[in-house]
């Protein structure tokens, strides 16, 4: 952005009659001041993001004012910088949340949300801020914010899915496109943009979740070593085969074989307890998030990395990568094509919106295939197989 800086040159010169002023005569006039020379000069400016601003969406980070925070940080840091929350009555129960208002530094804008992760009631100081919002009139006070990837108010629709990827959700009404990526569910980003323009709006970016990244040091444990990766799809649906952005797995498989395929863990390396414990959790590769079911098989705790996949999930609101089945079903398959690979299902539930088909009768080994009623595409694919003992 340009400013025009006016640099007032102001040139006096007093012509003094005699060697001083005690000899000034004070019937002599006053000396008149030279002309006034105004000069313009053109001084650039730019938003640049800062280096360290990762370029992943589910780091939340944020710079703002060219500060670059992660969500959730202490409400203190940010008062640190000169912001300040306008709700200051606020109390907070254990779990509680306010609502998205106004911070404000030197007449510049930012909505925040602030939350208590503790198990005690405490004043709106002591907590965390896990929600930020941005719009058009907090950038119009002066406030300089930037998303992972350099997106800002007034990046455009493409810059955003060249930045991101596809979003989880996308809602269009007559004047506004709606973008939502989602890691859990209080975890996501929300971007607005204006139907006419197909520029950015307004940003939501929430997070009040704490989590260490799971690190996987590359060695299967010692029960893991009997996996081998299938050498093809093959056509039988029944084996917990299945093709995942090109690379093919056959379930029980290693969580740590995904992890080594470029997935990473959401959660924490949370331990699990031993007797075939089964926990829900998410995994993604880039901005593509999947729920998928992990199984310790092993007699003794274990950490989520040392368990085994055995169940996986595409969805047209979460995980929408690429997947291909045996008989060649992806996820652009018709229900004949389904049927024709898969055989009879064994059991149908329809509802207003959505036809779901099971094939398999044992709920451990299925294949669950959900169809929009409105144009018959597929919507989501659950491939399950998880044995009681591993093959090996």
């Amino acid at each position: 952005m340009k400013r025009a800086i006016k640099i007032l040159l102001f040139a006096l010169c007093l012509v003094l009659a005699g060697a001083s002023l005690a000899a000034c005569s004070q019937e002599e006039a006053a000396p008149e001041p030279e002309e006034i020379v105004e000069e313009v000069i053109e001084v650039e400016t730019e938003i640049v993001a800062p280096g360290e601003l990762s370029d992943d969406i589910f780091s939340f980070e944020f710079s703002l004012n060219g500060t670059v925070f992660a969500l959730p940080f202490a409400y203190s840091e940010f008062y640190a910088q000169g912001w300040a929350f306008e709700d200051t009555g606020a109390e907070l129960d254990p779990n509680q949340r306010t609502f998205t208002r106004d911070a404000v530094n030197n007449g510049e804008t930012v909505g925040i949300s602030i939350g208590n992760l503790t198990p005690n009631v405490i004043p709106y100081y002591e907590g965390l801020i896990g929600g930020v919002r941005v719009n058009e009139f907090d950038v119009n006070t002066g406030t300089q914010f930037i998303l992972p990837g350099g997106i800002s108010i007034g990046s455009t629709l493409e810059e955003v899915l060249g930045a991101y990827g596809e979003p989880n959700e996308r809602n269009d009404t007559e004047s506004l496109i709606s973008l939502r990526y989602t890691l859990e569910i209080q975890s996501y980003v929300r971007i607005q943009f204006d139907r006419e323009t197909e520029q950015v709006m307004e940003v939501e970016m929430t997070n009040f979740t704490e989590r260490q990244q799971a690190e996987f040091d590359g060695d299967l444990p010692e029960i893991a070593q009997g996996y081998q990766a299938p050498a093809a799809l093959g056509s039988d649906w029944n084996q917990g085969i299945v093709e995942l952005d090109g690379t093919l797995y056959q379930l029980p498989a290693p969580l740590g074989v995904f992890l080594a395929n470029g997935w990473e863990l959401v959660s924490d390396n949370e331990m699990v307890p031993a007797g075939r414990t089964s926990v829900m959790r998410n995994i993604r590769n880039g901005n593509q998030v999947m729920r998928v079911d992990i199984k310790n098989y092993d007699r003794v705790e274990q950490p989520l990395v040392n368990g085994f996949v055995t169940k996986v999930e595409y969805s047209g609101h979460f995980w929408t990568g690429d997947i291909v089945l045996p008989g060649g079903i992806t996820e652009n398959s018709t229900y004949t094509e389904v049927q024709s690979a898969f055989g009879s299902y064994n059991r149908r539930e329809e509802n207003s919106m959505f036809t779901l088909y099971e094939f398999g009768s044992n709920i451990n080994e299925q294949v669950r295939v959900t169809f929009e009623d409105g144009d018959g595409a597929i919507h989501s694919i659950v491939v399950v197989h998880e044995l009681r003992d591993l093959p090996w």
